[in-house]
Formats: C-alpha cells, structure tokens, sequence
C-alpha cells in the first residue's frame, strides 16, 4: 500500500513540475533550466505546488480553471482523504503483543 501511494505522489509531483515548468516560461523569461529548477524545488510542497500547477496550466496551456482543478487538485483530495483512511484504520488495530513473538 505504502508502495502505490508513493508512486502516486512521485507521478503526481513530476506531472506538478511540467506545469509549474510552463507556467514559468510563460510569466517570466528565465531560462529553461532555472525554471525546471525551481519547479523541481516548489513540486513536492502540498499546497504551493497545487495552486502554481493550477495557475501554470492556465497560463501557459489555457486550460480552464474547471480543467486545471481536477487534473491537479482532484488527485490531491482523493490522495489525501485515502491517507487519512488508511490512517485511521491503521490507528483502529490492536496493539501488537511483543511478549508472544516467536523471534
């Protein structure tokens, strides 16, 4: 489980940086390789990268924001309530008896 929802996270967060990448060049005239920089630094922050990717699609690919909302922000909430689930059900489990290991 901790395997795909890493995964996940890693291909949401590369998928953040392509927009924030776009949205860079659109805005601003640095140089590719410092916007690919500073959109490495700004992908894997939960609510920065979210609203930068948002705003990158729309400027750059004109998206619409109804676009651009559940492409980059609907994976997040779905990510983040099944954290939460699995969160709480793991917080739900008895406490391991360490007295009866086998080790």
């Amino acid at each position: 489980m901790k395997v795909r929802f890493t995964l996940s996270y890693i291909i949401l967060g590369f998928s953040h940086m392509i927009a924030i990448t776009a949205g860079m060049d659109a805005w601003t005239e640095l140089p590719l390789v410092l916007s690919i920089f500073v959109a490495a630094l700004l992908c894997f922050t939960p609510v920065v990268n979210t609203t930068l990717a948002m705003m990158g699609s729309v400027a750059a690919w004109h998206w619409s924001w109804a676009a651009a909302a559940s492409v980059f922000l609907l994976p997040m909430i779905i990510y983040l309530v099944s954290a939460i689930l699995v969160y709480r059900h793991l917080g739900a489990a008895e406490p391991l008896d360490d007295t009866q290991s086998n080790y």
